[in-house]
């Protein structure tokens, strides 16, 4: 009894200290994940570097991470201020130290719009520290790349009650014809993975990769089994960090650096700088 006692203890022992390992390594140092994406598209090689979800929390070493890869452009998808964030300034002065030696591209999150709702200066603040805005906007960065976004859904509810692209707001389906009406590379970041996950949208328009974040990489990521929670996604996610294909888009999504406040916290999901090596390519 007194073994079975002690084997047992033992086994808790080592499960709590897995599992606050688990946690703390969720909210350190972010790691580097790189992914290839090969286009004929593509004249020259690029690096870009994407960042999400950092909710305005402070890595000491994030600057220096990112220009350690001299990323060739900087996409920010979104959430990388939190709505709570009354103050600004640290996340404003780490976007301005950026901005000042990389291109940077940023896409709007639900925390974003949540502070430009609540604080009519955050929207200037966020202009002046010299990133090009992308929600329903591009940018032909060069003669084989376009870059653009937005939050908003790419699809509307039909009167059948169906998600299709064709039931979008038209100031939508305007800009994302226009988008993807090009011979460059097309690169399209929506914070949220669920715009290109329902309806039909991934089969209407001709996007050449998208970039997502929103989903935390499942929040509490269980061995063997995968992310636990994806926002809009619900339960047991199917998608939650890493690339995918779905009918005609190539995707990535950004497991992010950080959570807004969560019942359950990020658990066996480190911290993501995420690197994608545009090449040319089949």
């Amino acid at each position: 009894m007194k073994k079975a006692l002690k084997i047992l203890s033992l086994f808790l022992m080592i499960l709590l200290l897995a599992v606050t390992y688990g946690i703390v390594r969720s909210y350190g140092w972010p790691v580097i994940n790189s992914y290839d994406i090969p286009s004929e598209k593509i004249l020259e090689s690029k690096k870009i570097c994407v960042i999400g979800d950092l909710h305005s929390k402070n890595f000491s070493t994030l600057v220096s991470q990112i220009n350690e890869q001299k990323p060739d452009i900087i996409l920010m998808a979104g959430d990388i201020f939190d709505a709570s964030d009354t103050e600004l300034r640290r996340t404003l002065n780490v976007i301005t130290e950026l901005a000042d030696t990389h291109p940077v591209y940023y896409a709007m999150g639900n925390h974003e719009l949540k502070l430009a709702d609540s604080n009519p200066e955050f929207m200037r603040k966020l202009e002046l520290t010299g990133v090009q805005m992308i929600d329903k906007e591009y940018f032909d960065v060069s003669e084989d790349l376009r870059i653009g976004g937005m939050y908003d859904y790419p699809f509307g509810w039909n009167v059948s009650g169906y998600n299709t692209a064709d039931s979008a707001p038209e100031v939508v389906k305007t800009f994302l014809h226009d988008f993807a009406n090009t011979d460059r590379f097309t690169l399209f970041a929506a914070h949220r993975p669920d715009s290109f996950y329902y309806g039909d949208a991934s089969e209407v328009y001709p996007i050449d990769l998208v970039v997502s974040a929103h989903m935390h990489g499942g929040q509490a990521v269980i061995p063997l089994i995968g992310g636990l929670y994806g926002g809009d996604l619900g339960l047991w996610p199917e998608y939650t960090h890493g690339y995918y294909e779905k009918n005609n888009i190539r995707w990535l999504i950004t497991s992010g650096l950080s959570t807004s406040k969560k019942l359950i916290p990020r658990f066996n999901n480190p911290p993501e700088i995420m690197i994608i090596r545009l090449i040319s390519g089949d």
